[in-house]
């Protein structure tokens, strides 16, 4: 499926916490939202290289302090997500090694695609990135816990959640009268929704979990 890196570059602006002019946009990409109609849909070794480019200039920003960088790539992460989630476990684990974020081990371990031979959560990373917002609370507690503060830890918020519960009527303030009749209960917990899941699919126990 050929993907129009116009609307990436769009989408990841849009969202960046930071003004979008103070993000530059790599020539190499800049070349190929400029081409006409019949050249404005790239293939996907397009996409792969001029993302990279893409993470690669975000790091090397001079205008962009750490915590800014680390929210413009989870944006343009986002983005790619929602339009070619496919693609992200290969340009995140390029970019992870390319740029020594971590050691190789550790990279293809956290942005590799989970599959049958590996039990790597580069896919969670997809899912992630495809619900998370990055300018938001969202962006600065996964910049500190997971890029190594490279965001400061947010305050705490302070959420009043009692108007979700009226007051209690009189007779709840009273126990009833225990009665004599037997009722069955089902008690159901730790309770796990897994997005990858497969019916009928086996696990992959040779690994370890992580």
């Amino acid at each position: 499926m050929a993907l129009n890196l116009k609307t990436i570059v769009a989408c990841a602006l849009a969202l960046l916490a930071v003004p979008s002019a103070s993000m530059a946009i790599p020539e190499e990409l800049q070349d190929i939202i400029d081409k006409d109609t019949d050249y404005s849909y790239a293939s996907d070794k397009e996409i792969v290289e001029t993302t990279l480019d893409s993470l690669y200039s975000i790091g090397n920003s001079t205008t962009l302090n750490k915590c800014q960088q680390c929210i413009s790539r989870l944006a343009l992460g986002k983005s790619l997500a929602l339009t070619k989630p496919s693609l992200v476990p290969e340009i995140w684990t390029k970019w992870c090694i390319g740029s020594n974020a971590a050691s190789s081990s550790s990279c293809k371990l956290t942005y590799g695609r989970n599959t049958v031979e590996s039990s790597t959560t580069g896919s969670n990373f997809v899912n992630m990135l495809g619900l998370m917002d990055p300018a938001s609370l969202d962006g600065e507690y996964y910049c500190f816990f997971r890029e190594n503060a490279k965001c400061p830890l947010p305050k705490t918020p302070e959420v009043d959640i009692s108007y979700m519960w009226p007051e209690k009527p009189e007779k709840a303030l009273v126990a009833p009268t225990p009665g004599d009749e037997l009722v069955n209960v089902l008690h159901v917990s730790d309770f796990h929704i897994e997005l990858d899941y497969t019916i009928g699919g086996e696990a992959n126990c040779t690994n370890s979990m992580y």
